[in-house]
């Protein structure tokens, strides 16, 4: 108990003591160059300012090092069509997850340490996290820890389009470097690989697909080799333009080949080829400064063993911004994508299938940080037998800090 009291009382002392001395340390330089002539009063008064609001975005700031904390929360309704094969179609609220996101910023030496922790109402882990050294030479960054692939985009939906739950959803161990010079960028990576497993492609558990699967501890033995290039060039008042192209490289183990042979009727290969090239154009044009067309459009070819995949959709989206406090924006989204599996297709084996997506979605913003999303899915599948209802309704309200 007393132990507790001088943890509590310690951490009282910081926040009212140390903390507002530590945020008025630097006024005597400030005025003592203010009055040496080396800047005028107005310049003094407008640092003070940026720099209390820096110290404001931080949780603490400490010699050195800024600690800052941020994160979310997801609750949703979602409501699911009647099909048999459907795991879960009773209409439900559901508590999707809380995250925090603590971050510390060493800023003398440009080094920053990155974490998210994610609780769920079954389960609570380390969903990402590591260390990044930025402000290297080429303009770059590296990266070491546990992160998704390198490629991953900003879907603004709650669901995944099919290519992103098959290639950059999921997180591995991983060490990627990172460049710019204007107008390119580019990055390499070496990580431990991620598995071959299966998701479904929103929210209702049944009729899965294959997707590369999140790997944090098990150990492939077939690490992996990634590679991307992009160029975002200057096209002045037509808006910009963002045009990427990515391949990852690796092997299949036992246990993938084990599971392509689980999942797919009559795999018999051996063959461990692992193989993902593709690429992505990103088109954003504004019209003024509240309102924003987005374009997006992806695709990418997957070769496992002797299985060959091909996945791709397009987007778009247009946002209107409101200057009030409630209601500031809303931003309508279409997105159709299809993800071809050449198998000899099986009811029984849904990684088999063929499908398509098509994802009509009203992103709100409710007030700074609060967001309602309604998203509609229509899902269409090639079984090799009888059709999939399977179409899907989902509401979330999102907060950010």
């Amino acid at each position: 108990m007393f132990k507790g009291f001088r943890v509590t009382g310690l951490m009282a002392l910081i926040v009212f003591f140390i903390l507002p001395v530590m945020a008025r340390a630097d006024e005597p330089l400030l005025d003592l160059l203010r009055k040496k002539g080396v800047i005028s009063y107005e310049e003094a008064e407008k640092i003070k300012i940026e720099t209390t609001e820096n110290k404001a975005d931080s949780l603490i700031s400490l010699k050195g090092a800024d600690i800052r904390l941020g994160g979310e929360l997801e609750i949703e309704f979602r409501d699911t069509q009647k099909d048999e094969g459907i795991s879960d179609a009773e209409a439900r609220f559901q508590f999707d997850k809380f995250v925090l996101k603590p971050e510390v910023n060493f800023t003398k030496s440009n080094i920053s340490l990155k974490a998210e922790l994610e609780f769920k109402p079954d389960e609570a882990y380390f969903a990402n996290g590591g260390i990044y050294f930025k402000n290297l030479p080429l303009d770059s960054q590296i990266f070491a820890g546990l992160k998704s692939r390198f490629i991953g985009a900003s879907r603004k939906t709650e669901v995944y389009p099919l290519v992103g739950t098959a290639l950059w959803r999921y997180e591995q161990l991983q060490v990627n470097w990172e460049a710019e010079q204007d107008p390119f960028y580019w990055g390499v990576a070496f990580g431990e690989g991620l598995r071959l497993g299966t998701k479904q492609v929103a929210e209702d558990s049944s009729y899965k697909m294959l997707r590369d699967n999140r790997n944090v501890a098990e150990k492939t033995g077939h690490p992996e080799y990634g590679i991307k290039l992009g160029v975002s060039p200057d096209i002045g008042d037509w808006g910009s333009l963002d045009v990427l192209g990515f391949g990852f490289f690796g092997e299949l183990n036992s246990d993938d080949i084990d599971l392509l042979a689980s999942k797919l009727s009559d795999y018999d290969s051996n063959s461990d080829t692992m193989r993902r090239i593709g690429g992505r154009l990103v088109y954003k044009y504004k019209f003024d400064k509240l309102k924003e067309l987005t374009l997006v459009g992806e695709g990418a070819r997957f070769d496992d063993g002797v299985l060959e995949r091909t996945a791709w959709y397009v987007q778009g989206s247009h946002k209107w911004k409101f200057k009030r406090t409630y209601l500031c924006s809303f931003e309508p989204l279409i997105r159709y994508g299809k993800l071809d599996t050449d198998w000899t297709k099986s009811f029984s084996k849904s990684a088999s299938w063929d499908r398509e997506m098509l994802t009509v979605a009203l992103i709100t913003e409710l007030a700074k940080n609060v967001k309602l999303k309604a998203e509609y899915y229509i899902n269409d599948e090639k079984t090799g037998d009888r059709s999939v209802n399977n179409d899907e309704f989902l509401v979330q309200l999102e907060y950010k800090f």
